[in-house]
């Protein structure tokens, strides 16, 4: 069952001719793909450690031409250079994961959160809850220790970093509730989290 689903509304006024497009190892991957295999644009997948700096360094240096970053690194990035973005939504791709049953937003103020990616999507969208009590950010790989030992008991992930601590729960016979955290923001929420953002090729008039 995948627990994520991802829809880029290119807002671009350019023919977008990109050879190579690169993300860091997060639920953008899964956009990239989906865009190249239905043939919606003609490239090559290129995977990148590191930060965005890694990615900018890389569309600076002309070695890729499409890079995926959070949508307020893309809009300062856009501004700079004069590079062009496009902004996207996302649904079913943060998830909160607890020991104990959620029944509405209001209980998370007496957990113990742990999370890791500040100023990333689930940072993002946790901000949006309004919620006083906040998670304790790290490591992603040391949140899920955290979470796995007990220290915490409400843990804030993306995919695919969900599926990946699930399975770990399933083989350790734990009990555990998964949440979409838009569930407790609201059905018809819409806020641009992460971005396309390219160099331009060649302008068209619409």
């Amino acid at each position: 069952m995948k627990l994520f689903s991802f829809v880029f509304f290119i807002i671009l006024s350019i023919n977008l001719y990109a050879y190579k497009m690169a993300s860091l190892a997060n639920p953008n991957v899964i956009s990239m793909a989906v865009m190249i295999e239905k043939g919606y644009i003609n490239a090559e997948f290129v995977p990148v450690t590191g930060d965005i700096s890694s990615l900018v360094g890389l569309i600076k240096s002309n070695k890729v031409d499409v890079i995926a970053v959070n949508y307020e690194a893309a809009e300062k990035i856009s501004k700079l250079t004069g590079w062009i973005y496009s902004g996207s939504t996302i649904s079913r791709a943060v998830y909160i994961i607890t020991n104990k049953s959620i029944d509405n937003k209001d209980v998370l103020e007496n957990r113990k959160i742990v999370s890791s990616f500040r100023g990333g999507s689930p940072d993002i969208l946790f901000q949006k809850l309004n919620l006083k009590n906040q998670p304790t950010y790290t490591d992603m790989q040391i949140a899920v220790q955290l979470f796995l030992k007990g220290n915490f008991d409400t843990i804030v992930l993306p995919e695919p970093h969900v599926s990946n601590l699930l399975l770990k729960l399933s083989k350790l016979q734990k009990n555990y509730y998964v949440y979409d955290i838009i569930d407790f923001i609201g059905k018809d929420f819409r806020f641009p989290i992460n971005a396309l953002l390219c160099k331009i090729k060649k302008r068209i008039k619409l």
